[in-house]
């Protein structure tokens, strides 16, 4: 399975049971990778838990993935709400004005994500990275701080 095509750090995978007694070899990163594996968690969260920088993620995950130990369990994602995004747009929009929208879109795109399926796991990392697009301290503390007051809240 090429794990990799897809947007790992949202996926969530549990510890599998393989089916043969063969003899496998892991090293250092797979096994931290394996103990800290929950089914609740997204590789995101298990990634920040366990301080594993993305690459070694990914490539950690496609390892044990390929080995049989772990796979991938289907969630239905949740996404952020259309009024959560318009509210977004307003608060950005008193913060910098017209460019706004633009700041929004390509924020959005450099995650590979599109506007109307950020999952809600994804949104305090879309805040951070469009915040860091406001040119003013102040002002990026403000927006930050008005922005996770109206979050919505991932649900585990």
């Amino acid at each position: 399975m090429d794990i990799l095509s897809k947007d790992v750090m949202s996926m969530f995978f549990r510890k599998a049971i393989r089916k043969d007694n063969s003899s496998i070899s892991m090293d250092g990163e797979m096994i931290r990778l394996l103990i800290a594996i929950d089914e609740n968690k997204t590789m995101s969260r298990i990634g920040e838990e366990i301080g594993m920088n993305v690459s070694v993620l990914k490539e950690t995950i496609s390892k044990l993935v390929n080995l049989g130990i772990v796979e991938p369990v289907t969630k239905k994602t949740n996404y952020l709400s259309n009024a959560f995004l318009n509210e977004l747009t307003v608060n950005l929009t008193h913060a910098i004005g017209p460019m706004a929208e633009f700041l929004i879109d390509d924020t959005v795109s450099a995650m590979g994500l599109a506007i109307n399926e950020v999952p809600l796991n994804r949104a305090p990392e879309m805040i951070s990275a469009i915040a860091e697009g406001i040119p003013d301290d102040q002002t990026r503390a403000n927006f930050k701080k008005k922005m996770v007051g109206i979050m919505p809240k991932e649900r585990i």
